[in-house]
């Protein structure tokens, strides 16, 4: 009975070092296929990435760049970090390019563009009023035109010419 117990153990042991031996090659096994996978599934760089809207954004997950599209085609939006646009990048209704700059308070003071004539300078007080404005008139001369702090005109070519 004796002999029957060694035999029993010695067996009961091999099953048991057999078991181990499966179980590692099991685990190795299971880790290479994960490897595979991860290794196959890392992309490459594509050509052209596609979406309606592109966030960049800070460490407390705000938007600091925004590139999207509106009526009049793409636009790229900076804000500060506060949250406020500061600069605005795109289109007008007329099909031309615009550029927008803003102060903390999100009133234009910087503004250039194309119209119909050719392209505008705008610079405004930090209300938003425009205080000067550069830009060709209908026969492509150049125009400039200042105004006080409420938006009047006080000097422009044409009106100190009247005055003569």
């Amino acid at each position: 009975m004796e002999t029957k117990l060694v035999t029993l153990n010695n067996r009961l042991t091999q099953l048991e070092s057999s078991n181990k031996k499966w179980r590692v090659i099991s685990i190795a096994l299971t880790f290479c296929i994960i490897c595979i996978i991860s290794i196959a599934a890392i992309p490459s760089i594509p050509d052209v990435i596609q979406a309606r809207k592109f966030e960049v954004v800070n460490s407390m997950g705000d938007p600091v760049v925004v590139l999207s599209n509106d009526n009049n085609g793409g636009t790229i939006t900076v804000n500060n970090s506060f949250k406020t646009p500061i600069v605005n990048i795109g289109g007008n209704s007329y099909g031309y390019g615009t550029l927008k700059i803003q102060n903390d308070a999100a009133k234009t003071v910087v503004s250039a563009g194309g119209f119909q004539n050719g392209g505008i300078i705008s610079i405004s007080n930090n209300q938003g009023v425009s205080v000067l404005n550069a830009s060709p008139d209908k026969d492509g001369k150049g125009a400039l035109s200042i105004y006080d702090n409420l938006g009047n005109l006080t000097w422009s070519p044409i009106s100190s010419t009247e005055n003569k």
